[in-house]
């Protein structure tokens, strides 16, 4: 449980790669780390809008309708303990792209603007988003 949490705390803290991901596909994943962080879903404890006290994703990612969706997970999905809740996170993040990979800005031999990704398997080069490289 200890490697874990500091696991999830290092994910929460440095992984915009992943945040981004996650603003585009997962705002369930995020839900769990409300869970982990509130508990479960009280009606007379939270306000309305108590989703956005929380920063969980790049500000033109955590809209309102994000936040709403979020809500709602908290809502349907109650009974996890926050170690529960975490696991489900890391299960859930664990198998989008750019999970664990440290994405650095490079310019090519032709003067493009670049990525290069350092993950567990490799070395993987991204153009636009796009993966034109592995090694």
């Amino acid at each position: 449980d200890h490697v874990t949490y500091l696991c999830l705390v290092l994910l929460k803290c440095c992984s915009p790669s992943v945040e981004h991901t996650l603003c585009v596909h997962a705002p369930c994943a995020v839900f769990v780390l409300l869970a982990a962080e509130l508990g479960d879903y009280n009606e007379d404890e939270f306000c309305h809008n108590y989703v956005s006290e929380f920063v969980f994703l790049p500000e033109e990612c955590q809209t309102p309708e994000f936040e709403q969706e979020v809500a709602e997970y908290h809502r349907k999905l109650v009974g996890l303990v926050p170690s529960q809740a975490e696991s489900a996170f890391l299960e859930r993040v664990r198998w989008l792209p750019l999970y664990g990979v440290d994405l650095h800005p490079v310019k090519g031999l032709a003067g493009t603007d670049l990525q290069v990704g350092v993950g567990h398997a490799g070395l993987a080069v991204f153009q636009n988003a796009t993966r034109v490289g592995f090694y």
